[in-house]
C-alpha cells in the first residue's frame, strides 16, 4: 500500500485497530486519531510516516498498542502519555525522536515492552520507571541517555531483555543486580564505572554486553551461575587478575 492516512479516518468511531504494518505510509499521523475512543492498537511499523506523533493520542484511552517503530518520525514523545494507562507495548524503535522520557511514564502501570531504540532521546531516565512492575523488555540503546541508572529499575523483577547500550550513562551497575529474569544484558558503549555485578542471581542470562565501559574489575568467580550464557562481551574496561576456573563450565560460550 501506498499514500496517506486520511485526515478523515477519525470519523471512524468504532475502530478498535489500525494495522498498516510494512508498507509504503508516508505522510504524518493525522490529529484526528484522537477522535478514535475505541482504539486500542495503531500498527504502524515499517512505513514512511514522518512528522510528530499527534498530542490527540493521548486522548485514546483504551490503547494497549503503540507500534511506530521504522519510519521518519521526529518530535517528542507526548507529554500526558502517562494518560494512556491501559498501554502494553510501545514501539518506537529506529526513528529521530527527540526530548527526554517524561516522569509521567511511570503511570503506565500496564506495560510490558518499551522500546524506545535508535533515536535520539536525551536526559536521564526518570526514577519513576521503577514503578512499571510488569516490564519484560526495555530497549533505550542507541540515544544520547545521560545520567546513572536509577536505582528503582530493581523493582522489576519480570524483566528479560534490558538495552542501554550505546549511551553516555555512567555510575555503577547495583540496580541491575536484582534482576534474576534477565536473559539479555546491553551495556556496552557507555561510561560505567565500579565492579561487574556478581552472577549468582543470573540463571536464565544468555548475552551480557558490559564492553567499552570504564569497569574496574575481576571476572567474578560465579560467572558459572550463568550456565546458559552464550555471549559475554567484557572488551575495553580494565578487567584484571586471572581467568577463574569456573569460567570453563560456561560450555554454551
Amino acid at each position: 500500500l501506498i499514500g496517506s492516512i486520511p485526515d478523515n479516518i477519525g470519523s471512524l468511531a468504532n475502530l478498535i485497530q489500525i494495522d498498516l504494518y510494512n508498507n509504503n505510509i508516508n505522510g504524518t499521523i493525522p490529529s484526528t486519531i484522537g477522535q478514535l475512543q475505541q482504539l486500542e492498537a495503531i500498527y504502524l511499523r515499517s512505513n514512511a510516516l514522518t512528522g510528530t506523533i499527534p498530542s490527540s493520542i493521548t486522548q485514546c484511552l483504551n490503547l494497549k498498542y503503540i507500534i511506530l517503530g521504522s519510519n521518519s518520525l521526529i518530535g517528542s514523545l507526548p507529554g500526558n502519555i502517562g494518560s494512556l494507562a491501559n498501554l502494553i507495548e510501545i514501539d518506537l524503535y529506529n526513528n529521530s525522536i527527540i526530548g527526554s522520557i517524561p516522569d509521567n511514564i511511570g503511570s503506565l502501570a500496564k506495560l510490558e515492552k518499551f522500546s524506545l531504540h535508535n533515536n535520539m532521546i536525551n536526559g536521564t531516565i526518570p526514577e519513576s520507571i521503577g514503578n512499571l512492575e510488569k516490564m519484560k523488555e526495555m530497549s533505550f540503546g542507541r540515544n544520547a541517555l545521560t545520567g546513572t541508572i536509577p536505582l528503582s529499575l530493581n523493582l522489576l523483577k519480570s524483566m528479560h531483555l534490558l538495552d542501554l547500550g550505546n549511551n553516555t550513562l555512567s555510575g555503577n551497575l547495583l540496580p541491575i543486580i536484582p534482576l534474576k529474569s534477565l536473559k539479555e544484558l546491553y551495556l556496552m558503549n557507555n561510561s560505567f564505572t565500579g565492579e561487574l555485578p556478581s552472577f549468582r542471581n543470573y540463571h536464565d542470562l544468555r548475552i551480557a554486553k558490559f564492553g567499552f565501559n570504564k569497569l574496574i574489575s575481576t571476572i567474578p568467580n560465579d560467572i558459572n551461575t550463568s550456565i546458559n550464557l552464550r555471549q559475554l562481551a567484557i572488551a575495553t574496561n580494565n578487567i584484571y587478575g586471572s581467568i577463574p576456573e569456573s569460567f570453563y563450565d560456561l560450555t554454551n560460550l
